[in-house]
């Protein structure tokens, strides 16, 4: 039955009685019949009639300004805004069933396990039903967590995630106002960017045992995340065009890039080679640049690697849009987390070029001073593939 009605309370309640019939006879079948049972047991338990219920249902509809509905969907809107079965369940019970849908949804291991640490810290503190947690208590566990401002936010986002699921599911009634601010936005101001020099990275280098060498020396020469860096195998490299590809189901941003490697790199990575699998074989892909930094007795930098080589292939190619690219980051992201301004000379030592050697990403051309027979050439042999050298240009002079 898909009519609509606006109709009065004696009229309403009229046609009820014709639609759900008389006793227990009732005029509906498949869904909207067990919406109706689920409804009339609601309805039993707040001691309110089944028309009062579906009368306050279209009322609040009208509030909402929608012009009308079904006796199917009034019963629906009615069951879903007004089931309290699941209201009284405490929250670590919560988080459970948060966790396992988020599974089953297809959530990644890493979301999951963030998800399970942040909110497991959160049912340490309340082992109430949600309901009963207050905006004060919110508030005063949240400026408690964490030990910096993005820590705390990170938890907010975790928790806000975790209510808004509960108010989907019936843990919590759908009006309920959720996670409260806990002030004025304020933008966190980035930490200042640290890398390290070419001796650190030399000693980093050094301590990795044979199986961390090649994942260690990718990480030091190219701009790629560490779980990136982690799920590269060695049919990803393409020795003849010295690229290797970082493909969409491995990238953070879920898009395929191509990222260059220098010579250097190249020859280093030459004996380790092998014809497949994975660079690094184990799942412990994050804790090996702070292993590396421990045994050398140098402080580990987070994403020290990410942000070493991204500055230095800045100082190098001095082009933020093409070091982006390359990154799998915008411009404007680079320059607030990844960049440090450096010298072009600590850039080119870095990736080991030589006189006139240019890094791939480098734009380079041929320049002829005619009239002062100064000539800035580069070898051919030695310029990237997509660079044309320009017989001369005239003097301006």
């Amino acid at each position: 039955m898909k009519r609509h009605w606006r109709a009065s309370k004696e009229d309403l309640r009229r046609e009820l009685r014709q639609i759900l019939g008389d006793g227990d006879e009732v005029n509906l079948r498949g869904p909207a019949l067990r919406e109706y049972e689920r409804a009339r047991n609601i309805a039993n338990e707040l001691g309110m009639e089944i028309d009062e219920a579906l009368l306050h249902c279209k009322r609040q509809r009208t509030l909402a300004h929608e012009k009308g509905c079904t006796v199917e969907d009034a019963l629906a809107y009615y069951s879903k805004h007004h089931d309290q079965s699941k209201y009284a369940a405490p929250a670590p019970q919560v988080v459970e069933a948060f966790l396992a849908d988020r599974k089953l949804m297809g959530n990644s291991a890493e979301d999951i396990a963030t998800l399970r640490c942040r909110l497991h810290r959160f049912t340490g503190e309340f082992s109430c039903p949600l309901r009963d947690i207050t905006k004060d208590q919110y508030r005063k566990y949240l400026a408690a967590t964490g030990c910096s401002l993005r820590d705390r936010r990170n938890h907010r986002e975790a928790i806000s995630r975790l209510v808004n699921w509960a108010k989907d599911n019936d843990y919590l009634p759908a009006d309920h106002p959720g996670v409260p601010r806990t002030g004025s936005r304020v933008r966190i101001p980035p930490k200042r960017v640290e890398v390290y020099d070419l001796g650190q990275r030399e000693l980093l280098i050094a301590q990795a045992r044979p199986v961390e060498l090649p994942l260690t020396l990718v990480r030091a020469y190219v701009p790629i995340r560490a779980k990136e860096c982690g799920l590269v195998s060695w049919e990803d490299f393409n020795w003849k065009t010295a690229r290797l590809t970082v493909y969409g189901d491995s990238a953070k941003k879920r898009k395929l890039r191509s990222v260059s490697l220098v010579p250097e790199l190249v020859a280093r990575l030459e004996p380790h080679l092998e014809a497949e699998g994975r660079v690094y074989p184990f799942k412990s892909f994050y804790k090996v640049g702070p292993r590396l930094a421990r045994k050398a007795g140098i402080k580990w930098i987070r994403n020290g690697w990410r942000c070493s080589v991204i500055s230095h292939l800045q100082a190098v190619v001095r082009d933020m849009g093409r070091v982006a690219d390359e990154a799998g980051n915008s411009p404007d992201q680079i320059k607030q987390h990844y960049w440090k301004e450096l010298d072009p000379e600590l850039g080119r030592a870095w990736y080991g070029l030589k006189p006139g050697q240019h890094h791939p990403l480098e734009p380079v051309r041929q320049v002829v001073w005619e009239d002062q027979q100064q000539v800035i050439s580069v070898d051919p042999a030695l310029l990237p593939d997509n660079v044309v050298p320009l017989a001369s240009v005239a003097s301006q002079h």
